[in-house]
This record gives C-alpha cells, sequence and structure tokens, in this order.
C-alpha cells in the first residue's frame, strides 16, 4: 500500500472514530440506507443464510459493526442468537449498546482495528471453546485497507470459525478488471473470491449481487 493510500484508510478511520453525536450517527445510517437501498435485501439475506446453519444457539461475530443495523436485525430475525462486535469507532459502539439493550444477556461489543494483528486475541481464548459459527460484515472491510489488507482478514478471520463455520462479506464491488486508484479497497467479486480461496477456506461462492454490492462466502 503506498503512502497516501496509507494516509487515505488512516483519515478514513479517524473520521470513524470521532461521530460527535447520536443525531450524526443517525445520519449516517440514514444516508446509508437511502443511497444503497439493496442493503435491506442483504441484511435479509445474510440472517437467512445464518438461519439456514441449523445451530441452536448461532455464534455470530461482525467485523466493523458500525451503529448495530445488521447486529439489530440478525438479533430479531435468528432464534437464539449469540452476537459479538468488532468495531473501532467508541461512539459508534456506544450507539449500538443503547441499540441492542434488549439483548444485552446475547451481546458482547469490544473496540479492535483490523490492522491491528492482536485483534483475534480479544475474541479466541487460550482453552479455545469460543469459536464462531458465522463471521459477517456489512459496507466495511473496503474502508480497511487495500486487497492485502482485506486477504489478511479474512486470513485471521478463518482461524475463529468453528469446523463448518461460514464467513460473509457483502460489500461494495467493481465491475471485473476495474480499478479505483482512490478506493483500492473495492474489488471485483472474482478477486475477493480467489481471496478467500488463497486463504483455505472451501465452498467459496457468490451467494447474492444486488446493486453494488457482491455477497460472498467461504466456508
Amino acid at each position: 500500500m503506498s503512502a497516501n493510500r496509507t494516509t487515505d484508510f488512516s483519515e478514513r478511520r479517524a473520521r470513524f472514530r470521532h461521530y460527535e453525536s447520536a443525531e450524526a450517527i443517525v445520519a449516517y445510517q440514514q444516508r446509508l440506507d437511502t443511497e444503497w437501498p439493496e442493503r435491506t435485501q442483504i441484511i435479509q439475506h445474510m440472517a437467512d443464510l445464518i438461519t439456514a446453519l441449523q445451530q441452536p444457539q448461532p455464534h455470530v461475530l461482525e467485523l466493523c459493526c458500525g451503529p448495530g443495523r445488521l447486529a439489530e436485525s440478525l438479533l430479531t430475525t435468528v432464534p437464539n442468537l449469540h452476537y459479538t462486535g468488532v468495531d473501532i469507532s467508541p461512539p459508534f459502539l456506544d450507539f449500538a449498546r443503547q441499540r441492542l439493550a434488549a439483548y444485552t444477556e446475547q451481546v458482547q461489543l469490544l473496540e479492535a482495528d483490523l490492522n491491528d494483528t492482536p485483534w483475534p486475541e480479544l475474541l479466541a481464548p487460550p482453552s479455545n471453546h469460543r469459536r464462531f459459527h458465522a463471521i459477517v460484515s456489512l459496507q466495511s472491510l473496503h474502508d480497511v485497507g487495500d486487497e492485502a489488507a482485506i486477504s489478511r482478514v479474512y486470513g485471521l478471520a478463518k482461524e475463529l470459525l468453528a469446523p463448518g463455520g461460514v464467513l460473509l462479506n457483502a460489500d461494495l464491488v467493481v465491475a471485473e478488471g476495474e480499478e479505483l486508484p482512490n478506493n483500492p479497497g473495492r474489488r471485483s467479486i472474482s478477486r475477493h473470491l480467489d481471496m478467500l480461496r488463497q486463504q483455505g477456506y472451501h465452498s467459496v461462492a457468490c451467494t447474492l449481487a444486488a446493486g453494488s454490492f457482491g455477497c460472498v462466502m467461504g466456508r
């Protein structure tokens, strides 16, 4: 990653850390849902895939959980779900805690930077009994870094999955062969699938393409 791109991503992460009010966070969420209405379809799709795992108490980790939009939907629609969310932004996490207050016994929220190597250690204690049935992310990993950074996150996430567990990443994608120099984290669906294969996932597939999004899965 070049110096200027590193600066770009650092500035994005700093912006997420410093939302000034709940009103600003609500406006941010509304802008996302207005600009990308397909998010609603994608959220339901991810809930359906987690339900299809047929786990009596599915344990789900969300990377870059933000203010809790996806978390609320999963906890509402997936029976007996236990949810862990990580995010870089304390204001987002505070907002999510209030939003998910009705599910306190089922929810854990942690501050973590996915570019900081030790973050998996927060989620996998030495006894190794906490493994996730699903790891999910929505419209977020393109802000983590370029392709190498995203692939690295995929690799670290795989070590946190239970046997048979799935990774689901629904993110903004580009057309095949397209490059966005100012946003190198936006990759094509085929590149995401290649990254998953390279990190040792199997049954790799795109489960939904909707609007500007692709949802990719690896087991």
